[in-house]
């Protein structure tokens, strides 16, 4: 007698039914995990010669993206911050509103990627993302 083809045997269907709702349980918990425990350094950089510039920048605060803004600040200007995830609420925004010079903004993550922008004249504004650097 003939055996019947794996795949007609109905033990091989309840065998692939349970491994698929443990692979629905199991992958999206080690893939979460993973992500929690990757910490990304990214370093937020303007200069330019802009006066009393304001900045805003992305920080992650358990999981969630915040906004940050410090006002009239000299240049150059640095920050470092640690994300777990790389999204497009990370980045810098530097205005030089009511000024004339000249902006440069970039994003570095992991010493890896890096996006940049620059503007110069009256009210110059740049922006840059760190979704766009990764």
């Amino acid at each position: 007698m003939a055996s019947a083809a794996f795949y007609k045997e109905p033990w091989s269907w309840a065998l692939g039914v349970v491994l698929v709702v443990l692979a629905l349980i199991f992958v999206p918990k080690l893939v979460t995990n993973g992500d929690r425990t990757k910490h990304h350094t990214v370093v937020y950089r303007v200069t330019g010669t802009a006066q009393s510039v304001t900045i805003s920048y992305g920080i992650e605060r358990s999981g969630d993206v915040h906004a940050v803004e410090v006002k009239q600040q000299s240049l150059p200007w640095t920050k470092q911050v640690t994300a777990t995830s790389i999204t497009s609420h990370l980045g810098v925004k530097a205005d030089g509103a009511h000024h004339s010079g000249t902006l440069r903004c970039s994003v570095t993550i992991d010493s890896k990627f890096t996006q940049t922008a620059h503007d110069s004249g009256a009210d110059p504004q740049v922006l840059c993302s760190a979704a766009k650097a990764h």
